[in-house]
This record gives C-alpha cells, structure tokens and sequence, in this order.
C-alpha cells in the first residue's frame, strides 16, 4: 500500500473517550481551538467512537454544535469487542469522503473495573485499555495522512516511584489475557485491588506500546509521532464507574475534596487535564515529541519497567498475535 498523501489542514481528529471526562474535556479544548482567533492545528473536524451513539447525539451535540467548525461526528464503538474496533474502521475508511483525512488520534478511553472478560474472553482492562486502542492505532495507520500524530493517555500509576497509591503494576506477559486470580478476592477490597493492579498494568503497557510504534515507526520512515501522557489524577470523571457502590462514593468524594485539602500538587480538574491532552496532539511544539512520555505537558522519564525493550516487544508479539484476526 503507498503512503497516504501530506497535508495540512482540514483534517479530522479521532478521540475515543471523548464522551466523558478527560476525553470530553479534550474535545472541548480542540472546538475552542478551532473557534479562537487563532486556530493553527485545530482540526476541522472530530469524531468521537463511542458506545452509545444515541446517548451521545442526545446529550452532547448541542454542547458543540454551534459555532461553525470543526465538525463533531459520533460513531459506534465498544472498546471491550474488538469486532467492533474494526468495524469503526471500516466505517470511517468508507466514509471518508465526507470528511479531511485522520491526522490524530488520541487514545484517552479507560476502564477501571472489577475482574470480567471481553467479548473474546481477555482480561477487560487489558482488552480496553490496551489491546482495543492498539488494534485501533493499526486500522487507523493506513487512513492517516502524514504527518500523523497519535496521544496515548497513560497514567503515572504505571510507575511504582511515583508513590500513587495505586498498587504496582503485574507484567505477566501472554498471562495478562487472563484475569489474575490471585487478586481477586472477595468484597470490597478484593474488587478494589484486582482492578488497580489491572488498571496500572494497563496503563504500563500504554506506555510500552507507545514507545514500541514510535520506534517502528522512525525505523520504517513513517511519519506519526506516537506519546504517551499522564494526564494527573483527575477526581470525579466516571473511570470507576463499574466498581462496586462503596468505591465510587469514596471517588466522588475526592472530587468536591481536591479544591479544600492540599491535593493540587499531583491533581487538577479533567478541564486542566483535557487541555493539556489537547495540546499534545495539536501542538506545534510537540510534533516531533515521539517516544516521549509527558506529565501533563511536561516530558519526564517514564518508570525503568516501561523502557524495556524485550518487555515492549513481548507485549507488541502478543498483541499482534491477539488482533490478527480483525486486521
């Protein structure tokens, strides 16, 4: 296949997640940019997959149908059936005369959520937060127009250093296919503690994944940028929303806290977060950022783990090997 054609603006941004929380905020940050008085690297329009395309035209459209551009488009997608993440491509491959060509993709959907499977019967925050996004980085390649850019939305969870409160990630390799048994006790707790450590181990593999295709990519002289981002811990935008009752009260909690105790300084508000994912994919400065791993928009090292690279291609082998069958 030749490479897609170089342009320049129109073009279109895709951003899963961006119903809710960080990603909506994301997409906010983007109209804004394209309705200011300066609007370089705004795209002139926006799709959003989502999994309740009804739900969404009914409540958000009219948050970001006025104005004029960019153009915000939803279209179905469940990040936990892979089948679907194909078919989206599908959709937006056969449709793309109604819209410029794919320029950036930021990957800010996320789960955090109690032991259970896919719909082809991996590890759901492994499926969603990893495997769905890179099958979708893969359909999307050969649709994007160069220069591309791709946001991966990490976490700083993946790093033990950094003292989050969140277990430390469990790289398990092939394994993490599976729901780790040893974590999921019962109560509470044990719902708790099995969907952290998947969610930090999700996140780790984020952060592998973006800097395995970044390096891909430079070796094969493709020209998409690939970072990965810690947004900052963000109370209140619905991540836990599938964890038992006790554990979303105490999250809802945090989010009318934040502003009354001393948490600014490792939290901000999902509109500070969005914005700074937003920066990173449109951004001149970080265009040629790739292999990076930002805290907000602030490149820092990413954890040891994360930087191994027999540990990265072991996760893009099995990743591969999972997602052949939908390529």
């Amino acid at each position: 296949m030749s490479a897609p054609p170089r342009t320049e603006a129109p073009y279109t941004a895709v951003v899963t997640g961006g119903t809710s929380g960080i990603g909506a905020k994301c997409v906010d940050a983007m109209v804004a940019r394209a309705r200011s008085g300066d609007a370089s690297g705004a795209p002139s329009h926006i799709v959003i997959p989502c999994r309740d395309v009804d739900r969404a035209r009914r409540d958000l459209e009219a948050r970001w149908a006025s104005g004029g551009a960019p153009r915000v488009e939803f279209a179905a997608i469940d990040l936990a059936d892979l089948g679907t993440v194909k078919a989206f491509a599908a959709w937006l491959a056969s449709t793309a005369e109604a819209r410029p060509r794919v320029t950036k993709l930021v990957c800010c959907a996320g789960v955090q959520t109690r032991p259970a499977l896919s719909k082809q019967g991996y590890e759901v925050t492994f499926a969603v937060n990893h495997l769905a996004h890179y099958l979708l980085i893969r359909l999307l390649e050969p649709l994007m127009a160069r220069p591309a850019r791709v946001v991966v939305v990490a976490s700083g969870t993946h790093d033990p250093s950094k003292h989050t409160g969140v277990p430390a990630p469990r790289w398990r390799g092939r394994d993490l296919l599976r729901i780790d048994d040893t974590l999921a006790g019962k109560g509470v707790a044990g719902a708790l503690a099995a969907a952290q450590v998947a969610y930090s181990t999700s996140k780790l593999c984020n952060v592998m994944c973006a800097y395995a295709l970044s390096r891909e990519y430079a070796a094969a002289g493709k020209d998409i940028t690939v970072v990965a981002c810690d947004p900052g811990l963000v109370p209140g935008t619905g991540l836990v929303r599938d964890l038992p009752a006790a554990v979303r009260v105490v999250a809802s909690l945090l989010r009318f806290l934040v502003p009354l105790i001393n948490l600014q300084q490792f939290s901000q508000t999902a509109a500070q977060a969005g914005s700074g994912v937003a920066a990173l994919a449109l951004d001149a400065e970080f265009a040629r950022a790739t292999g990076a791993y930002f805290q907000g928009t602030r490149e820092i090292p990413s954890s040891p783990e994360s930087r191994d690279a027999d540990k990265q291609r072991e996760l893009v082998g099995l990743s591969e090997e999972v997602v052949a069958g939908f390529l």
